[in-house]
């Protein structure tokens, strides 16, 4: 391998670029990523997961969007995702290419709706169903979304895709293991689904539309620095005045190019 790749994470919806910690697969090839705190991931039981209100056929929706998204030839992440994988898949450039051609079809959003359906019933998924049993006490149930820590095969991107596609159908939070030898599909349909939707930014409405671009660098350093100054003013430690000339001054020290595209 020409050098040692690095491979951005996911987490609670924020692209993680710091390269941190260096880790070596089973064939000898080393990478780094983010450094992670475990504890962050966990989402407390007290609290609901994000997904767990949402209808069923809103994230139908989200996911067919997802999928007119995911062209090899227009997708950024994608393509970077395939560069990277020469490095670590044990399979031929041209065979990657052809199983990540097949990803947006996995996203159809009739057939994985008719998936539902069939193994559990949109009704349950979405709120408390009532069953009828002869005889007995009336009752109510729903499937209630996991909490899962998916072990994923590298053995072909369909796998990362599938654990995606499942952990949203389910509602679910969801813990991804990388596969040494497929480090990058995973984080490339996230970064994906990430810009699917600017125009909705968030589960909840909101009177504003566009995305905070977290996974360009300086973007994300720009933002650390901004909110070191408000919270400065929010604690009474420097004036607001003083807190939004120190934010200009750092904000001019990149330039639009940085901090649109990287």
């Amino acid at each position: 391998m020409s050098g040692t790749i690095k491979i951005p994470h996911v987490a609670r919806g924020r692209v993680l670029h710091d390269a941190e910690v260096e880790y070596t697969t089973r064939v000898g090839d080393s990478f780094m990523t983010p450094r992670l705190d475990l504890d962050e991931l966990v989402w407390p039981r007290t609290e609901p997961g994000p997904a767990f209100d949402v209808p069923i056929a809103e994230i139908l929706d989200f996911l067919g969007e997802t999928a007119t998204h995911l062209d090899l030839d227009t997708n950024p992440y994608l393509g970077e995702a395939i560069d990277e994988m020469a490095s670590v898949s044990p399979h031929s450039r041209r065979l990657v290419e052809n199983q990540y051609r097949a990803l947006s079809a996995m996203f159809e959003p009739e057939a994985l709706g008719y998936q539902v359906e069939r193994e559990l019933g949109a009704g349950v998924i979405d709120s408390w169903t009532p069953v009828h049993r002869p005889g007995l006490a009336r009752c109510s149930v729903r499937a209630f979304p996991p909490r899962l820590v998916h072990v994923m095969a590298g053995n072909g991107a369909a796998a990362a895709a599938m654990s995606i596609i499942r952990g949203a159908l389910t509602k679910g939070v969801n813990l991804l293991k990388l596969p040494s030898n497929d480090l990058c599909t995973a984080t490339a349909i996230l970064r994906t689904m990430a810009d699917v939707d600017p125009d909705h930014p968030t589960v909840n409405p909101v009177p504003y539309v566009g995305v905070q671009y977290v996974d360009i660098p300086q973007f994300e350093s720009l933002g650390v620095q901004v909110g070191q100054q408000i919270a400065g003013a929010i604690a009474g430690t420097e004036s607001v005045s003083q807190a939004l000339s120190t934010s200009q001054s750092d904000a001019s020290q990149y330039t639009p190019a940085e901090l649109s595209a990287g």
